[in-house]
């Protein structure tokens, strides 16, 4: 796999699923256009960044789900306070 693309997503996972995720910013830090990062991360992952990162806030949602016992609802709406 694409060494930047390793980076993004210990990036995405560092970010607890992509709270406070900035696009922008990472694609910066890697050398690439949003575009560009856009492009590789779906041709070497199989996945759209925005399925990638539902799927990863879901599984974080989950697990806040777990940890706290906490309402769905209150997970959401506090996700950023909560990690």
């Amino acid at each position: 796999m694409d060494m930047r693309i390793r980076i993004f997503i210990g990036i995405i996972e560092e970010q607890h699923g992509g709270f406070g995720f900035a696009l922008e910013t990472t694609s910066k830090l890697l050398g690439l256009s949003e575009a560009r990062l856009r492009l590789i991360f779906k041709l070497e992952t199989g996945k759209a960044l925005s399925q990638y990162l539902r799927e990863a806030r879901m599984t974080e949602a989950a697990r806040l789900v777990r940890q706290y016992k906490l309402p769905i609802k209150e997970i959401a709406s506090n996700a950023v306070m909560i990690t």
